[in-house]
């Protein structure tokens, strides 16, 4: 509704394609901002039918942590760490997305996955 609103303001200075990802990421934003974050989920390995009690420990202390850590970050480095990640885009569209420069998106992304890493090292 917000691109099918917003489409008279569109000047076409940048792509259709990056301007639609920057609403649905100003919307995100706005909502994460309103909302209390819901918890973030990892796909458990089963590659493994009867995993002992150690390991389902461990794998929901990890889950946990990675939860927490998500919802610790500040809201550009968790949108950068998507885009980056689910998306899989590239540094300079997440930058046009974002609307900065492609330095930023990669030191956003950078101190978002050393947090990552930081906070999950000792469960190694």
């Amino acid at each position: 509704m917000r691109v099918h609103r917003g489409l008279p303001r569109f000047r076409g200075e940048a792509a259709l394609e990056t301007w639609i990802y920057r609403i649905t990421c100003n919307a995100a934003l706005n909502h994460r901002r309103r909302k209390r974050p819901r918890e973030v989920l990892m796909e458990v390995d089963r590659s493994d039918p009867a995993p002992g009690p150690e390991a389902g420990l461990r794998s929901r202390e990890l889950r946990d942590r990675l939860a927490e850590t998500m919802r610790s970050l500040p809201p550009k480095q968790r949108a950068v760490l998507s885009l980056r990640l689910n998306q899989e885009l590239p540094f300079h569209r997440i930058a046009r997305i974002m609307g900065t420069h492609t330095g930023t998106a990669k030191a956003n992304y950078f101190h978002a996955v050393r947090k990552l890493r930081t906070a999950l090292e000792d469960l190694r």
